[in-house]
């Protein structure tokens, strides 16, 4: 029977059945996500840091050129990529041929290079097993442009082929032009303009990398407006009728709508049309504007002002630019006595409590004190390319003094290994006890993401972007207290603002990372709200054994997320609110305290916290300086490469 012929009494009938179906659809979906939760740790991935390569164009013919571009925008990643980004990638690629038979991708095989069909034909082997057979137009190897990976299929020709290939280094030159591009443009357009053309260089580089550009291509068009948001104009006329007072605003003027005392903006006493197309706007939120270190926003005098519209400066108490980081520079720590005498002669060794991406941790002994010490190969690094990653990690480490931040107290080095000396934390892993309970209640999870709150305020402040947060890197020391550890894709931009390297944990990255747009502390924000989504229902919002599948979700974004009914409504918005698309909209974004004032942080004692008189959710016994129980025993087998390198790229160590 149809709905609309149904009795009113029918109706309610259908619907509480409906209601009690999606119940149970509810409770199976919660049982799920606790049985699947991550079961196996999450692997940190890199790109060549900060990799620069020469981009060569190759000749080739229209039909090549749209062939190549058709395949970028039919695929669910490269369709990101705007039409500027797409022809570069085009010109760039080279042909290869295949005879057939041959491979042209391994299964296992390390890979550096995307693929598009013009001719021929070939097919797909996982394990030895034929999935499927690819033709003209195919794209595939698009993961290997972005970072290091394996191979998860053999591609072998199944005729005489001819495809066209982009190397990683070449695909991540284009975006990072790209990107640059971008924000020189924004940067003159700032320069230009009447409210922001007096502010220092380095000012209008950080402002610039948050703007957004809209543009409107028909005369009469509705300009969308937002309250809290500055406009400028690039190009084009916009027309504002504000109680029938018609102002106009031109090239280098800005406009924001009008707003009450109360905040509150009425779309009927206010209208912008484009009165002259196309219209080019560069669009920001006031709170992107807050601060400008000491420097101060002067009001727009580049158009007709009304005392009813409210300035951005005066919106936003004049706070500081874009990323907002008090510019605070990370002075050495003080010397711990105890460790001047520490050669790796004299370090006893009693086990292994961990074994990474890049090495192994063994705990130590040295006399009555015990230690963690970190061993890292050179030849694995080297290998990697991951040698300033390494340095980062150090030099960050070395001087960081914050409670919620591993210590590090002095680094070694020999002919094949790099070794780290640093604190023993011996209540283990934040993600074994998050494996061991399945999901983290609302109070345990806000606790731990305090202490992730707090690390990375210490580290933004700072200007350095740490980009590895996860349950797996957050340990517990013996009285149940969280620190954050493993800083190898730690790095400071202050100087750069932003930086490019496609690194960190393929469930955690940000959509900015992801489009090599270039990124900073703002891909923190994105993590600290998948960290959340983890510890409330045991795993990921973004999880797949295909790390594309992975990006193109994360691309959607978290607003489509289904949440399950435990997780409290002020949790929820939080998650938003810190995984917002655009980076300067998170919450906590250069501005933690925002962060501290969410609603679910209402009922948390911020100063018991960080005093370290809050009783910890959880807190692991640990019956001798020693005990290494609450570590699982390694089950990796693998065995980084060794080789000596004296080359003295690690003199620091």
């Amino acid at each position: 029977m149809l709905l609309k012929e149904m009795s009113k009494e029918e109706l309610l009938r259908e619907i509480a059945f409906r209601d009690e179906v999606i119940d149970q659809l509810k409770k199976e979906i919660d049982k799920f996500r606790t049985q699947t939760s991550q079961k196996s740790r999450k692997i940190a991935i890199s790109a060549e840091s900060e990799l620069s390569t020469d981009q060569r164009t190759y000749a080739k013919s229209q039909e090549a050129f749209d062939l190549i571009d058709e395949s970028l925008l039919s695929n669910d990643f490269m369709r990101h990529l705007d039409a500027v980004q797409r022809e570069r990638v085009a010109a760039a690629m080279h042909a290869i041929e295949a005879r057939a038979g041959s491979i042209l991708i391994r299964q296992g095989d390390a890979g550096n290079l995307m693929y598009v069909i013009e001719e021929g034909s070939v097919n797909v082997y996982v394990d030895g097993e034929q999935i499927r057979q690819m033709e003209r137009g195919a794209l595939f190897g698009e993961l290997a442009i972005l970072h290091h990976c394996e191979r998860t299929a053999t591609v072998q020709a199944a005729s005489n082929c001819r495809v066209w290939v982009i190397e990683r280094g070449v695909f991540h030159s284009i975006m990072v032009q790209s990107a640059q591009e971008t924000r020189e443009l924004h940067r003159r357009a700032l320069r230009r303009s009447h409210r922001f053309s007096s502010l220092p260089e380095d000012a209008l580089v950080r402002l610039a990398d948050v703007c957004v550009d809209v543009r409107y291509e028909n005369e009469g068009d509705d300009v969308d407006v937002e309250p809290n948001f500055v406009y400028i104009v690039l190009s084009g006329v916009v027309i504002a009728e504000r109680n029938r007072e018609v102002i106009r605003y031109h090239q280098a003027d800005d406009f924001e709508v009008s707003v009450n005392e109360n905040g509150y903006w009425s779309r009927q006493n206010e209208r912008f049309q484009v009165d002259d197309a196309p219209l080019d706007l560069l669009v920001m939120h006031v709170d992107q504007i807050k601060t400008l270190s000491s420097t101060t926003i002067s009001s727009s005098s580049g158009g007709p002002t009304t005392s009813g519209i409210k300035s951005a400066s005066s919106c936003a108490s004049a706070a500081a630019l874009a990323n907002a980081v008090a510019d605070l520079a990370i002075t050495p720590k003080r010397p711990d006595n105890d460790v001047e005498n520490v050669s790796l002669c004299n370090l006893d060794r009693i086990g292994t409590i961990g074994i990474g991406g890049f090495g192994k941790v063994e705990l130590v002994k040295h006399i009555d004190r015990v230690y963690a010490l970190k061993v890292l190969t050179k030849a694995h690094i080297t290998a990697t390319k991951q040698e300033k990653h390494i340095n980062n990690e150090r030099e960050i480490l070395m001087n960081a003094d914050c409670d919620f931040i591993v210590k590090l107290y002095r680094t070694f080095r020999d002919s094949e290994r790099l070794y780290m000396l640093m604190e023993p934390c011996l209540g283990g892993e934040l993600w074994s006890l998050l494996k061991q309970h399945g999901r983290l209640d609302n109070e345990s999870t806000r606790y731990y993401c305090a202490a992730a709150m707090e690390a990375l305020d210490y580290l933004h402040r700072r200007s350095i972007v740490y980009r590895d947060l996860k349950p797996e890197n957050m340990l517990i020391d013996r009285n149940g207290y969280p620190k954050l550890c493993d800083f190898g894709f730690a790095k400071n931009i202050r100087k750069e603002g932003k930086t490019w390297t496609f690194c960190g944990t393929a469930e955690y990255v940000a959509p900015e990372i992801v489009l090599n747009k270039g990124h900073d502390i703002a891909v923190d924000i994105w993590a600290l709200g998948i960290f959340a989504f983890e510890l409330l229902t045991g795993s990921p919002p973004f999880a797949s054994n295909d790390s594309m599948v992975i990006y193109n979700a994360i691309l959607r974004g978290v607003e489509r997320l289904a949440w399950p009914r435990y997780v409290t409504k002020e949790a929820v918005n939080a998650v938003l609110s810190f995984c917002k698309q655009e980076p300067a909209q998170r919450l906590g974004y250069g501005d933690m305290d925002a962060a501290r004032a969410h609603p679910w942080f209402e009922t948390f004692d911020w100063p018991d916290f960080k005093a370290g008189i809050m009783e910890p959710p959880f807190c692991r016994p640990v019956y001798s300086a020693i005990d290494m129980s609450n570590f699982s025993p390694p089950t990796s087998t693998y065995e980084f490469p060794t080789g000596v390198d004296e080359s003295g790229w690690d003199k620091e160590f």
